[in-house]
C-alpha cells in the first residue's frame, strides 16, 4: 500500500529496500534494521521542540554569499506527527476481534492505523501561506521491518517537475500493533546547499552551505593565511591542511571548483523517530518538531515589483539626483564648519596655516619652481649649502666648455 497526501496526491510506489532510500536522499547504504539510516536525529518529541537542522552547532555564521542570502529569512517550521486507530471489527458485530498486521478473515473489517505529517510556519507575516510539502525535496518513512516485511516497509515521497503542493501527508496500514517508524525529512534548499568534507568544513567552520558561501570561507582562509603566491597571484600555496585535503601542494585558482567538486555531498536527512500508538488510552499521540527553513523575504517581491516599473525607474533617477545634491550640500557645510571651528579654537595658528596653505596652492597654479620670497633676500645664499651650490655650479660650467672644445678641435682634452 502506497501513502497519499493530505490533498488527495498520492505518493509514489514503495522502494523494495532501504538501500534505494539512501540512495535517493544521497547517503551510504544503511545497515540492516529499523531506524538506522543516517542523520542527525532531532530531539524528543513535545510541544515547541525547539530543532535545529543538521549541523547548526558546526556552523560559524557568515555574512551574505550573493544576491540570493540577502532575500532569505530563517523561520520556524513546526512539523506536528499524529495516528488515529481505527479498531476491526466483525460484520454485524460492534465488538470485532483483533486483527494482526497480515489481515483478518474475509467479511471482518481489517483493523488499521493511519499516520499524518503535517506543519506550519510559526509567525508568519505573508498572506500567501506555502503549502507544507513546499518546503522539502523527498520525505520517506520507514516502518518496522518486522512487522511489514523487508519489501513493504517504505513509504517515499520525491519532488517531481509536475508535483502538486499539498498541506501534509497521509500514510495508512492495517495493524493493530504499535510501530515503531522513522522519518527522513529532505529540505529542499533554494539555491542548493551541500555539506563539505569532515576535514574542510573543521578548517573553515561550515558544515552545510551553498557553493557560493562556500568559495566565499574558503576565499577568506586563503587570505587570512596569506597562501595566494606573491609573485605569481594565480597561484596557492598549499599549507599542511590543504596539502591533506587537495593532494597536492599548489594549485591554480582556476582548479579549486574542480577540487571542491569532489569534497561537497548531498546535505543530511533530517530524522525523526516517531512510535505509532494503537493504544486507545493514550492520549499523546500528537508529536511537535521545529526546524529552520529559509524563506523568501516578504519584501522581495514588493521590491521587484517597484524596480520593473517605467515610472519608478523616473522617480528614482531623480531621487537619486536629489541624493547627490544633498550630499554635496553637506560637505560643503561640513567645511565651513570645520573652517570656523578651527578659527575659533586658536585664530594666529589658523590663520598661519591657512596663509601657508595659500601659499602652497598659489604656487602649484603659477608652476612657480623654489620660493621667490625667500630668494630676493640677501640672507638665503649666505647659508652653508650655498659654498657647494656655486662649487657644483662652476664645475659643471667648466664640464659643459670643455665638452664643447672638444667636439670644435675633434681632439680629447685630458
Amino acid at each position: 500500500m502506497s501513502g497519499r497526501g493530505a490533498g488527495g496526491f498520492p505518493l509514489p510506489p514503495l522502494s523494495p529496500g532501504g538501500g534505494a532510500v539512501a540512495a535517493a536522499l544521497g547517503a551510504p547504504p544503511p545497515p540492516a534494521g529499523p531506524g538506522m539510516l543516517p542523520g542527525p536525529a532531532l530531539r524528543g518529541p513535545g510541544p515547541a521542540g525547539g530543532v535545529g537542522g543538521p549541523g547548526a552547532a558546526a556552523f560559524r555564521p557568515m555574512g551574505p554569499a550573493g544576491p540570493a542570502a540577502q532575500y532569505q529569512q530563517k523561520r520556524k517550521l513546526r512539523i506536528y506527527i499524529s495516528n488515529t486507530f481505527s479498531p476491526s471489527k466483525a460484520e454485524g458485530d460492534s465488538a470485532g476481534t483483533a486483527g494482526t498486521p497480515g489481515g483478518t478473515p474475509a467479511g471482518d473489517k481489517v483493523a488499521s492505523w493511519e499516520l499524518r505529517v503535517e506543519g506550519k510556519l510559526l509567525d508568519d507575516p505573508s498572506k500567501q501561506k506555502r503549502k507544507f510539502s513546499s518546503f522539502f525535496k523527498s520525505l520517506v518513512i520507514e516502518l518496522d521491518k518486522e512487522l511489514y516485511g523487508p519489501d513493504n516497509h517504505l513509504v517515499e515521497w520525491h519532488r517531481m517537475p509536475t508535483t502538486q503542493e499539498t498541506d501534509g501527508f497521509q500514510v495508512k496500514r492495517p495493524g493493530d500493533l504499535n510501530v515503531k517508524c522513522t522519518l527522513l525529512l529532505m529540505l529542499d534548499h533554494q539555491p542548493p546547499q551541500y555539506k563539505l568534507d569532515p576535514r574542510l568544513a573543521r578548517l573553515l567552520g561550515v558544515h552545510t552551505q551553498t557553493r557560493a558561501a562556500i568559495m566565499q570561507a574558503l576565499w577568506l582562509y586563503i587570505k587570512h593565511n596569506q597562501l595566494q603566491d606573491g609573485h605569481e597571484r594565480e597561484y596557492i600555496n598549499c599549507n599542511r591542511y590543504f596539502r591533506q585535503i587537495f593532494s597536492c601542494g599548489r594549485l591554480r585558482f582556476s582548479e579549486i571548483p574542480m577540487k571542491l567538486a569532489g569534497l561537497l555531498q548531498h546535505p543530511d536527512p533530517i530524522v525523526i523517530n516517531h512510535v505509532i500508538s494503537v493504544d486507545p488510552n493514550d492520549q499523546k499521540k500528537t508529536a511537535c518538531y521545529d526546524i529552520d527553513v529559509e524563506v523568501d523575504d516578504p519584501l522581495k517581491a514588493q521590491m521587484s515589483n517597484f524596480l520593473a516599473s517605467t515610472t519608478n525607474q523616473q522617480e528614482i533617477a531623480s531621487l537619486d539626483v536629489k541624493i547627490h545634491e544633498t550630499i554635496e550640500s553637506i560637505n560643503q557645510l561640513k567645511t565651513q564648519r570645520d573652517f570656523m571651528l578651527s578659527f575659533s579654537t586658536d585664530p594666529q595658528d589658523f590663520i598661519q596655516e591657512w596663509l601657508r596653505s595659500q601659499r602652497r596652492d598659489l604656487k602649484i597654479i603659477t608652476d612657480v619652481i623654489g620660493n621667490p620670497e625667500e630668494e630676493r633676500r640677501a640672507a638665503f645664499y649666505h647659508q652653508p649649502w650655498a659654498q657647494e651650490a656655486v662649487g657644483r655650479h662652476i664645475f659643471a660650467k667648466v664640464q659643459q666648455r670643455r665638452q664643447e672644445l672638444e667636439q670644435v678641435l675633434g681632439i680629447r682634452l685630458t
